[in-house]
């Protein structure tokens, strides 16, 4: 062992366990009722559903994220991408041309530098 580092404890060979929670006892189980040994007529329950799931429209179900795409695809196919392109490069040809007058009025003017 280098001399300059400390010495380090050595860790237990085994660990100890901890004794199990003895107040802790396993749930009881629950003994049936006298409705669930009799089945509650599950056939009438049974058909009942059967009978509320036929009346179901059988549509699919839509939810936000399928609505949301289906907006942003319907705007998309709206936007003119030529004419948005045309806007923008007269709108940097003019700013680009207003910087330049501006420019040469400064200079003329004996304001630039």
């Amino acid at each position: 062992m280098h001399p300059t580092l400390p010495r380090t404890v050595p860790a237990p060979a085994t660990r100890t366990t901890r004794p199990a929670a003895a107040h802790r006892a396993l749930p009881a189980r629950r003994a049936p009722r006298a409705v669930e040994l009799g089945d509650a007529e599950s056939g009438a329950v049974l058909t009942a559903l059967l009978a509320g799931l036929r009346a179901v429209p059988d549509k699919p179900v839509v939810d936000v994220r399928t609505r949301v795409l289906d907006a942003l695809r319907a705007v998309w196919q709206r936007i003119d991408v030529d004419g948005l392109a045309l806007v923008a490069k007269a709108g940097a040809g003019a700013s680009l041309l207003f910087t330049v007058v501006l420019l040469a009025w400064l200079a003329s003017a004996g304001r630039l530098g």
